[in-house]
């Protein structure tokens, strides 16, 4: 005969997980407004509007004191106050979780067997599914032990975490004891990460330097940031920012900032660099470009944005987006030389006056075994000259010894020839009978 069947193995130890989430007051599902006796204007009251007894009102009026100890007369109230009840609710996010929230949850393991327990341990971790855009994720978000737990106690672990990622997370819980057959187990609670209530768009732009912005101003740079509310409730900005290392960024006071549904508003920063822009920054990707196009993809660093907002009866976001990248398309370097023209101008535009500038000429060797050698570089100007006339020599050689970063200053005099949007002609440096880099039209400048 077989004997009877042995009771299934219950572990000595529950777990429970209670996400944390901060509540709200009600709202009065009845609207207030003023009576005829307290000042209210006598109004024509359509069929409609369905008539409110004196009995409800007070009922009404008893709950705005309940939980203090002065009575309603004596409490100072708004009308603001005056829509809310003395409960708290649970907000509408409830048991859902958005990138940009912040996870809080606290995990209780309970003794449930009537002996006691030792050597109790609990390891709580948060892991994200890998996909074909997100690697897999693996966070130890508490660790907690205790060297006796009665029959009955608690041993609770208080976790938190930023959400960053639109993908499936899990919570792992490990636990483990010294009660036989089984001395340790896990419990897994798995949920979905719902989008941000925004979406982002940028646009980088720099100053055209063929305006005649000069050689500083062309290093400018200007971020375009584009939010859009797409959730249903309105969404208030806490802060936004760009957060660099090599810029100095403008500040934009966004905090207070409402968006309502489907809102979009625009922001822009202004970016200086620290140092200037050096195509030596860009020295491995000159050399080593295997296409055979005339144009290199560069790219700049520019940071990350930081955004933070808060929604009615949801939990408050913070996201640190990007890094955002300027791109840009720069000319191969010829026998090793980078070179780089602007026109600075010292005097107002007028027709047929003349105007003192400088031509500011920056010359880079990105070849490395150029440095120290003597060579001549000469600047010529082109044909295109119909609009300015320029006065001087139409060509000048320079002897150089390369460096790494050389700067020469041209100055020169210039008349326009029309009033309005004045195109001027270009110029060609050359060096041992090659072209470095032609300009076909070195500034547009605004004659009057």
């Amino acid at each position: 005969m077989e004997g009877p069947e042995a009771p299934p193995y219950v572990p000595p130890l529950a777990v429970k997980v209670m996400r944390v989430s901060a509540p709200f007051f009600a709202s009065r599902s009845v609207p207030m407004f003023e009576t005829c006796s307290e000042g209210a204007q006598e109004l024509q009251v359509p069929h409609s509007v369905t008539h409110v007894d004196g009995e409800v009102w007070d009922a009404i009026k008893s709950t705005y004191a309940r939980g203090s100890d002065s009575t309603f007369t004596d409490a100072p109230t708004t009308l603001r106050d005056m829509v809310y009840t003395d409960q708290l609710v649970l907000p509408g996010s409830f048991g859902t979780v958005s990138v940009g929230e912040t996870f809080h949850a606290i995990v209780s393991v309970t003794n449930t067997s009537p002996d006691m327990v030792r050597s109790v341990r609990l390891m709580v971790e948060l892991r994200s599914d890998k996909t074909d855009k997100f690697a897999s994720t693996m966070h130890m978000l508490a660790d907690v032990s205790a060297p006796e737990l009665a029959a009955g106690a608690q041993l609770t672990a208080k976790v938190c975490h930023s959400i960053d990622t639109p993908v499936t997370h899990a919570l792992v819980c490990h636990m483990q004891h010294d009660r036989p057959p089984v001395h340790s187990f896990a419990k897994q609670y798995r949920f979905p990460i719902h989008p941000p209530p925004f979406v982002m768009q940028s646009d980088i732009h720099t100053l055209d330097d063929t305006h005649g912005a000069g050689p500083h101003a062309c290093h400018r740079t200007l971020v375009r940031l584009l939010l859009q509310n797409t959730s249903s409730r309105p969404l208030r900005l806490e802060e936004l920012a760009l957060d660099t290392e090599s810029w100095h960024a403008s500040s934009i006071d966004a905090c207070g900032h409402i968006l309502m549904p489907q809102d979009i508003r625009a922001y822009v920063f202004v970016l200086e660099p620290h140092t200037p822009i050096s195509p030596l920054m860009f020295r491995d990707a000159l050399l080593n470009a295997t296409d055979h196009t005339q144009l290199v993809s560069c790219a700049i660093p520019l940071g990350h944005v930081q955004v933070a907002w808060r929604i009615p009866k949801g939990e408050p976001g913070r996201l640190r987006i990007g890094p955002l990248q300027h791109h840009l398309r720069l000319p191969r370097p010829v026998h090793g030389l980078f070179a780089d023209l602007h026109l600075e101008a010292h005097d107002a535009w007028h027709v047929d006056q003349t105007c003192h500038a400088t031509l500011h000429l920056n010359v880079w060797a990105i070849e490395t075994s150029l440095l120290g050698s003597e060579t001549r570089l000469t600047l010529v100007m082109d044909d295109a000259w119909d609009h300015v006339l320029m006065h001087g020599p139409h060509q000048h050689t320079l002897p150089v010894v390369l460096e790494e970063c050389m700067n020469f200053r041209i100055p020169c005099e210039l008349t326009p020839l029309r009033r309005g949007l004045v195109p001027t002609g270009g110029m060609m440096l050359q060096h041992e009978q090659a072209t470095v880099r032609a300009w076909k039209r070195l500034a547009h400048i605004h004659t009057t």
